[in-house]
C-alpha cells in the first residue's frame, strides 16, 4: 500500500505513544484532584501547554485544550460573537468576515449562526486561491467584529497572506482567528508574526492522536464558553481533561522538526515533474510554486473523474480533495472559487507526503497514475 494522504491524518509517533501510556494506568489521576496522583496529572498538562506554546510562539496560559481542530474553531467563532451582543455594524451586518475557501468547520459554523441573526461575508480569492486583500479592505466599511481565515489550505496546500490580512484588520479593530490545522507541524507558525488573536491546532495532523487539539487565545481577548462544566481550561471548556491525549499532543509538538519537513518539497516537486512529463496538457497544478506546504501537491486531470481514477488504483492512498468532505462528486469548491472551468473541477487529486515517503514511492505513484489516466 502506497500512502500519499498525510494531510488527512498522520500515524501516531511511537515516542508519543510511549509518553501517553503511563497516563492510562499508573498515572491515571484527575488533574482537578488535590492529591498526589491528581497533581501529577495536572503537572503533565502544564508540560504539554508549555510545549505547544513554544511551537507557536505563545504563552502557556494562552493554550486551551479541545477535542480537536473543529471544536477549537467553533469555540473561537462562537466564543467571540456571543461575548458581545449585539455585534451590529453598518446596515445590520452581524460582524464576521471569512473567505470562500474555508474548511467546513468554519463555513458550517458560520451558516449555523445565520439562524440567530448573525450574518457573514466572504472574501474572494485570486487565481492562485489566495485571499484578495483589496476585497478584504473594501469589506472593512461593514465594521466586522471578527475575521476567520485558513492558514494553509487543506486541499491546495497554499499558504494565505495572513500577516498582510492581519494588518488590515488591526487598523480597523477586528479580531483575527486563524485555522492553522494544516500548517502547525509542517511549517513555521508564530502567532505574533501572523497577528493572530486566536489560532486552531489539530493534533492528528502532526503525529498526535485523533480527538485532541487546542485553541490559542491571546491573553486579554474575551471568549464565551461553549461547553459548561466545573471551570476547566480557564472556564472556557468544561469537562475533565483528556490527560493521555493532551500529553500526546504536547509530545508531538516537541518532536516537530520544520527543517526536515522541507525535504519533502523535493519529493513533491519530483512527483509533479513526472506527472507533467507523462500527461502534458491533460494535467494542471494548483499548488502555488512558493507559498505552499512542502508536502502537498493538488492537481486536476482534464475531463477525468478523480474518484473513478482512484478506484482503478486500490493500492494508492490519495484523496480527491479534503478528507473531511472527500467523495463529493459535484467538483472542487476551491477550484470553483478560483474561477476554474467545469472540465477541470471534477478531476482533482490531493497528494500529501509524510515523513516516511521515499523517492521510490513518488516514482511508483507517478507511473501508476499516468497509466490509469491513459486507460480512462
Amino acid at each position: 500500500m502506497l500512502i500519499l494522504d498525510f494531510n488527512a491524518t498522520t500515524p501516531v509517533e511511537l515516542d508519543v505513544i510511549s509518553e501517553m501510556l503511563p497516563f492510562f494506568n499508573s498515572s491515571w489521576g484527575n488533574p482537578s484532584s488535590k492529591h498526589v496522583m491528581g497533581q501529577r496529572a495536572s503537572e503533565a498538562l502544564d508540560v504539554a501547554r508549555l510545549r505547544i506554546s513554544k511551537l507557536i510562539g505563545a504563552n502557556p496560559s494562552e493554550i486551551i485544550f479541545t477535542s480537536g481542530g473543529t471544536e477549537a474553531t467553533n469555540l473561537a467563532i462562537m466564543g467571540v460573537i456571543y461575548q458581545k451582543w449585539p455585534l451590529l455594524g453598518r446596515m445590520g451586518f452581524g460582524g464576521i468576515i471569512s473567505s470562500a475557501i474555508e474548511h467546513p468547520a468554519t463555513i458550517q459554523c458560520l451558516k449555523a449562526q445565520q439562524s440567530r441573526g448573525i450574518a457573514y461575508r466572504l472574501v474572494s480569492v485570486d487565481r492562485d486561491g489566495l485571499l484578495n486583500l483589496s476585497h478584504l479592505e473594501n469589506l472593512m466599511w461593514l465594521q466586522p467584529r471578527l475575521a476567520t481565515f485558513i492558514h494553509a489550505h487543506n486541499e491546495t496546500g497554499n499558504i494565505q497572506p495572513i500577516s498582510q490580512a492581519s494588518s488590515i484588520l488591526k487598523k480597523n479593530g477586528v479580531l483575527l482567528h486563524v485555522d492553522a490545522s494544516q500548517s502547525v507541524g509542517k511549517i513555521h507558525v508564530d502567532v505574533n508574526e501572523l497577528g493572530a488573536d486566536f489560532l486552531t491546532i489539530a493534533g492528528h495532523k502532526f503525529g498526535a492522536p485523533k480527538g485532541i487539539g487546542a485553541l490559542y487565545a491571546r491573553n486579554g481577548t474575551k471568549l464565551r464558553s461553549q461547553i459548561y462544566g466545573a471551570g476547566q481550561e480557564k472556564g472556557l471548556r468544561g469537562g475533565t481533561e483528556n490527560v493521555p491525549y493532551i500529553v500526546g499532543l504536547g509530545k508531538a509538538a516537541s518532536l516537530v522538526n520544520i527543517v526536515k519537513k522541507q525535504d519533502l518539497s523535493n519529493l513533491r516537486n519530483l512527483l509533479w515533474l513526472r506527472l507533467k512529463d507523462d500527461l502534458g496538457e491533460m494535467i494542471r497544478k494548483y499548488t502555488h510554486e512558493n507559498c505552499c506546504l512542502p508536502n502537498t501537491l493538488f492537481i486536476s486531470l482534464k475531463n477525468v473523474l478523480s474518484y473513478e481514477l482512484l478506484r482503478k488504483l486500490p493500492n494508492l492512498i490519495a484523496s480527491t480533495g479534503s478528507a473531511c468532505h472527500d467523495g463529493i462528486t459535484e467538483g472542487s469548491s476551491i477550484l470553483r472559487a478560483m474561477g476554474e472551468s467545469d472540465e477541470w473541477v471534477r478531476g482533482t487529486i490531493r497528494f500529501s507526503l509524510g515523513n516516511a515517503t521515499t523517492k521510490e514511492d513518488v516514482e511508483l505513484a507517478a507511473c501508476w497514475i499516468s497509466s490509469a489516466v491513459k486507460q480512462l
